[in-house]
């Protein structure tokens, strides 16, 4: 569901970020002079400027370089300003570096303790990827969720808007990060598309249980937008492989409500973060898509949970960023099912708790009064299948 456009658009806003930060950082040399030898600031800052411009084509490699050679330059003007200055030019450093990283789609942020690799396999004549992020040494008999990236942006961006790599570091989870045909989800099933997607996953489960040793009866889905509605599509159409999902920025189309398009085989745990100013998958729902209400309803039913016994909880609100979290949950539910709804007051079509909400940052606002990814493993991982 993310603008179609993202790819041009975040390009500009990425260029037009980056150059307003080095010429923050460029006004700051006759200060950084008077305290100290600030003569490689303007050339450290003009390298970075053209290493952005050609960062889409950077291997992550090269943009740690980048990193290394920029925090180098400035270093020693940092460590002799110190106060004010010094903080200031650290902060332009760390966001410019993110800006450099969130540049290139291919880039994974490395997490001590984890490895990443990239798999290709064949399904309906078409060579499907997926990234890998696992804990490192690798482990056996472990959950797996599969993690599905916003249209039009790559397994890697996912990966690093919901630091798929201390998942697997802290809860010792194989997080699978497939790739969409052409950057796309096939998870409306009134689409004309040929893709299967659904069967796709399928495959991928196949593999990671047979090849990587994961557990198959601890298999969960989770996506952001567009991925948020095949994590939905699975938990439907594939029910017998996932033990629970959730859905961000992600609410539910008729299309899947429809009869016979969702018909799980077992009881499902459910959850959905959506931004009350989402204005790409609106709180409220539209035409197509039912509000983030009615979708948790919508499962609660399917669940056989009693529809009036539910309860509300405000977080607590950690951040003064325009933002907080109610939390409902359905209360009265057959063992084995779970349904909530996460509300972000004032939130946008965003990840909660992203470290690289830049890249999303003309989407709305980024809470940080919610931790999404760890919220949503908490509330998947006490179940299994049968």
């Amino acid at each position: 569901m993310l603008i179609q456009a993202v790819g041009k658009k975040t390009s500009r806003v990425l260029r037009r970020t980056g150059l307003a930060l080095a010429l923050s950082a460029a006004a700051a040399v006759p200060m950084a002079q008077a305290a100290g030898d600030g003569s490689g600031l303007a050339a450290a800052i003009a390298k970075a400027i053209a290493a952005l411009q050609q960062a889409g084509q950077q291997t992550q490699a090269a943009i740690q370089k980048i990193e290394a050679q920029t925090q180098a330059a400035l270093g020693k003007i940092i460590g002799q300003s110190g106060g004010t200055l010094g903080g200031t030019l650290q902060q332009t450093i760390a966001t410019f570096t993110l800006i450099l990283k969130e540049a290139n789609q291919n880039y994974l942020d490395p997490t001590p303790g984890t490895t990443s690799s990239t798999v290709t396999i064949s399904y309906q004549g078409l060579a499907r990827t997926y990234v890998v992020v696992r804990p490192d040494p690798a482990t056996t008999d472990a959950p797996a969720l599969i993690l599905m990236h916003a249209h039009g942006i790559t397994p890697q961006t996912m990966a690093n808007l919901a630091r798929a790599g201390r998942l697997a570091h802290d809860y010792g989870v194989w997080v699978y990060l497939p790739q969409g045909e052409n950057g796309k989800w096939n998870e409306d099933p009134s689409s004309t598309s040929k893709v299967d997607d659904v069967g796709f996953i399928s495959a991928l489960i196949d593999k990671a249980v047979g090849e990587d040793h994961i557990d198959s009866k601890r298999v969960y889905a989770a996506g952001y937008s567009a991925g948020g509605f095949m994590a939905e599509r699975l938990a439907c159409q594939l029910s017998s492989r996932i033990a629970g999902f959730v859905a961000v920025s992600a609410t539910l189309r008729n299309s899947l409500a429809a009869a016979g398009e969702c018909t799980p085989t077992h009881t499902m745990p459910a959850a959905f973060m959506d931004g009350t100013s989402d204005l790409v998958v609106p709180y409220k729902g539209e035409p197509s898509l039912q509000s983030a209400s009615a979708a948790t309803a919508f499962w609660a039913v399917k669940n056989g949970c009693t529809a009036t016994a539910m309860s509300t909880t405000v977080l607590p609100q950690q951040v003064k960023d325009g933002t907080t979290v109610a939390q409902t949950s359905f209360t009265q539910c057959p063992a084995g099912a779970a349904n909530s709804l996460y509300t972000i007051n004032g939130g946008g079509h965003t990840w909660p708790d992203s470290p690289y909400s830049l890249y999303t940052a003309y989407l709305g606002k980024t809470t940080q009064n919610l931790d999404a990814t760890v919220a949503l493993w908490q509330f998947l991982t006490p179940y299994s299948l049968q």
